[in-house]
């Protein structure tokens, strides 16, 4: 994305035109999280899918809770392969359409 200044006399110091796409590039390079989120996939009450709450394990594929919503029950499901670092809310939390709800470091992942 390049944005153009309108026409007139430019200050010394700002460029006419700036790639903000190559800066934003520089300023993300290496500073990207190594961990995914787990999202609800819809809103209502969370509860773990473990009788006696959240685990600290996970594997692709594999119901980490659920969300119920009237009477409905729709699984969470850990999309990527890897573990479990941090629940983000609690059993019987009130949730929101693609609220986070864990933290997932994939593995291979530092």
């Amino acid at each position: 994305m390049t944005i153009s200044l309108p026409a007139g006399p430019v200050p010394s110091h700002v460029s006419e035109e700036y790639d903000w796409d190559a800066e934003l590039g520089a300023a993300l390079a290496g500073d990207l999280p190594e961990w995914r989120l787990v999202v609800a996939p819809q809103r209502g009450i969370f509860h773990a899918a473990a009788a006696d709450g959240p685990t600290d394990g996970a594997i692709d594929g594999t119901v980490v809770g659920h969300i119920e919503a009237r009477r409905d029950r729709q699984p969470i499901v850990a999309p990527w392969h890897g573990a479990i670092i941090e629940w983000l809310v609690q059993d019987g939390d009130p949730v929101a359409l693609g609220q986070p709800v864990a933290r997932l470091l994939p593995d291979g992942a530092e």
